[in-house]
């Protein structure tokens, strides 16, 4: 297990029962390690002692009540057996605040195959799927922020961040926006785009995607790696993640509604007797320009991440009437949406005079690869290949074979300078790739 010193501190405070310190040192501690459950249970116990300790008439107890139970009901909700029993003792105040959270009674029907019920009283509209991300390190606030998103993804299967990127990324993206509007008219004025080094596929009519560069401008820490939407995507997915599709889709006026679709169906869709499996994979866009409802925000149909028992079609069929709300979410650039790879959604017409472009940023499981959206690197030997069964098998060993050759040549061959592209140059850093967590 990973430790920090925040964490070891909020430890030692707590045995000293120095509460005060113990809360704020746990909220630290939750900031770098959002994935460790056991330090949303405790920071919940401690903020509990505080509250037990005033008298039934402070003001403040309510206030201490509904974040000791937010604390302790995202650990149970991640699966801690020690919050969940500190949440059921008898005769608790914190027992009886969750009959009326609306945010625990959905989780409590997903636990019980009733995800449809529980996408359909929680994900009705843009303002049900969206959350307020603080600016502060504040633990109560920061607490509250990754319950409520994370419950909201897990539920809605989309959620929007709202307040997300301060005005300084703002005019990163503006930026961002720049470059990528003139790399898709590069691409556009030459016919063999093989020769430009852009990597481009059209989604649907006027609607295209360009596969990023990982370097200056497009890929910035404070946009891919930014605490906020990394501390979620830990308690989503866990630290064995890395970003697998780094691109920009931009839809041009006249851009018809794409078909419904989801970037990459459930592992075991065909399964009928499967249990909902945690998602592998997530996707964070985040718009380049504001997206108002002319420029055809991006609809889902809330809650289709979550496979139906016996009826792996069942989404399919009722996506244009679903038993759950859509929800197409307007944007500015101060914000961004997060949603699970699985859910069912589209681009929608955009009727405006102006392109709507925006970034993507998928976020997935380290075994986990997109074979779906875009082609590995092939090579010649693998047109000769005169059985689709063995193109199956040998596909991801050409591959790498591949690749290993280019690398090879580009550093035998000095055809490439190290100092024209680095990132063309063979890596030194040596690791096993199992040990690399975020």
């Amino acid at each position: 297990m990973v430790h920090s010193q925040a964490m070891e501190a909020a430890y030692a405070a707590a045995r000293n029962r120095d509460l005060t310190r113990a809360r704020g040192l746990f909220g630290a501690a939750i900031l770098e390690l959002p994935q460790h459950v056991d330090l949303f249970t405790d920071l919940g116990r401690v903020i509990d002692l505080q509250r037990r300790k005033l008298e039934s008439t402070d003001p403040e107890r309510p206030l201490l009540l509904a974040s000791a139970y937010e604390a302790l009901d995202l650990a149970r909700c991640m699966g801690c057996p020690r919050a969940h029993k500190y949440l059921n003792r008898t005769g608790s105040d914190l027992a009886a605040r969750a009959s009326a959270d609306p945010l625990t009674i959905a989780m409590r029907q997903l636990r019980t195959g009733e995800h449809v019920e529980a996408a359909r009283a929680l994900c009705q509209t843009v303002t049900n799927v969206s959350v307020d991300v603080p600016t502060t390190d504040t633990p109560d606030d920061f607490v509250q922020f990754l319950r409520k998103a994370w419950v909201l993804f897990r539920v809605c299967g989309v959620v929007k961040l709202r307040g997300v990127f301060s005005h300084a990324v703002q005019e990163t993206l503006n930026i961002i926006r720049s470059a990528t509007l003139a790399r898709l008219e590069f691409s556009e004025t030459h016919k063999d785009r093989s020769q430009t080094g852009i990597s481009r596929v059209q989604r649907w009519k006027n609607r295209w995607e360009d596969k990023l560069p990982p370097q200056q401008p497009f890929l910035n820490r404070h946009i891919t790696a930014n605490a906020r939407i990394l501390a979620l995507v830990k308690i989503i997915l866990g630290t064995n993640v890395e970003i697998d599709t780094f691109s920009a889709v931009t839809s041009f006026p006249a851009a018809p509604n794409q078909p419904w679709h989801c970037d990459a169906p459930p592992l075991l869709f065909a399964d009928p007797g499967t249990l909902q499996l945690p998602p592998h994979g997530t996707v964070l866009t985040v718009p380049l320009a504001n997206v108002s409802g002319q420029m055809g925000p991006t609809e889902f149909v809330t809650g289709s991440h979550h496979s139906v028992l016996n009826d792996p079609d069942y989404w399919k069929r009722q996506q244009n009437s679903p038993p759950t709300s859509r929800v197409a979410i307007n944007l500015t650039t101060a914000d961004a949406v997060l949603f699970d790879i699985r859910v069912r959604h589209r681009g929608q017409e955009n009727q405006a005079v102006h392109e709507r472009p925006i970034l993507y940023v998928s976020y997935v499981k380290d075994w986990w690869a997109d074979t779906v959206n875009f082609n590995r690197p092939r090579s010649a030997w693998f047109d000769k290949i005169d059985t689709k069964t063995e193109r199956k098998l040998y596909s991801r060993l050409d591959t790498v074979a591949m690749l290993q050759a280019c690398s090879n040549a580009v550093n035998n061959r000095g055809c490439v300078s190290n100092t024209t592209w680095p990132s063309m140059s063979q890596s030194r850093y040596s690791f096993q790739e199992h040990d690399l967590h975020l």
